[in-house]
């Protein structure tokens, strides 16, 4: 699904983002990026949504050479990715529908869909009986909600979040993953960038760590086994194993 082969990116001001960078992400697997601030988490989640171009090397994503789109396409590339912030950018004065509704309006979707689309993704984020709110009228958890279903409105084939959980408690941010991997179980691919070390290690899923712009491991995820029977169960998989 996701591919870079020896990607670096140094912005105007000479700072390298990113060196000499190699991974891959399969189709439908959940992965976190981990690392300090600044070690180039953000960057990379640009530049897999082409919000910015690499410095050197290939970005491959679903097959496309992110190289050969040209700039008249990358908004059609775009709609295949959703893409959620630590912030959810919400516009408080519209309702939480309005809000989801909006990247269906600019991306120019049948008018007959809009409706489903809206409350299939707000019911698979538990806000449906919530719709008619205004944004400023939720939590801060809530919020977040309506940011993932506002990035899976139309239906992605990638996720890619960039701190969603950073301005939660702990049961909230635990709650937001769990929201993630039932996507990665219908089949949706997964890029989390968190800091929150507490998170990855609760999730059996491989993490990707950068350090100054650098993969140091590409760790693979725990396996079911190593798990506490007393530890909280978040989800189940597709085989009914306690996640």
């Amino acid at each position: 699904m996701i591919k870079f082969e020896q990607v670096s990116k140094q912005f105007n001001n000479g700072t390298e983002a990113l060196l000499d960078i190699n991974f891959e992400v399969n189709q439908s697997e959940l992965v976190f990026l981990s690392g300090h601030s600044g070690a180039g988490k953000s960057t990379l989640l640009k530049l897999i949504g082409m919000l910015e171009k690499p410095t050197s090397g290939q970005i491959f994503v679903a097959g496309h050479r992110l190289a050969d789109i040209p700039g008249r396409k990358i908004p059609f590339y775009r709609r295949r990715i959703g893409m959620i912030f630590q912030n959810p950018l919400l516009l408080s004065q519209y309702t939480v529908y309005e809000n989801v509704l909006i990247p269906l309006i600019v991306a120019g979707f049948d008018k007959n869909d809009m409706a489903k689309r809206v409350r299939a993704a707000l019911d698979k984020v538990g806000l449906l009986k919530k719709e008619k709110l205004k944004a400023a009228e939720l939590s801060s958890g809530e919020c977040q909600r309506v940011a993932i279903a506002r990035a899976i409105v139309h239906k992605p084939i990638l996720l890619l979040a960039d701190e969603p959980t950073g301005n939660l408690d702990p049961a909230l941010a635990l709650e937001i993953m769990q929201l993630f991997a039932r996507f990665q179980q219908v089949g949706v691919t997964v890029l989390i960038a968190t800091h929150d070390q507490g998170i990855i290690q609760k999730l059996p899923y491989r993490t990707l760590h950068l350090k100054q712009g650098k993969v140091i491991d590409q760790g693979l995820a725990r396996p079911f086994a190593t798990y506490p029977e007393h530890e909280t169960v978040l989800i189940k998989n597709k085989e009914g194993l306690a996640v």
